[in-house]
């Protein structure tokens, strides 16, 4: 049962889910100062991914998509 509710929102929102349903909420691309951005974000319960890699800018773009 809960494998046919998961198949159905994920045909019904084509895969780009809801803030509410999606695994992480947003995701920080590193800057300067990023890491506060995200210990502040998680500590309001929001879900969110960071890049802290050496990768150049545009690369972390890719990435992250």
């Amino acid at each position: 049962m809960p494998e046919r509710f998961i198949r159905f929102l994920s045909e019904h929102y084509a895969g780009k889910f809801p803030c509410w349903l999606a695994p992480d909420h947003g995701r920080i691309i590193t800057l300067s100062e990023a890491k506060t951005i995200v210990v502040g974000l998680r500590a309001n319960t929001v879900r969110v991914a960071a890049d802290f890699n050496a990768t150049p800018f545009n690369a972390k773009i890719v990435n992250a998509e």
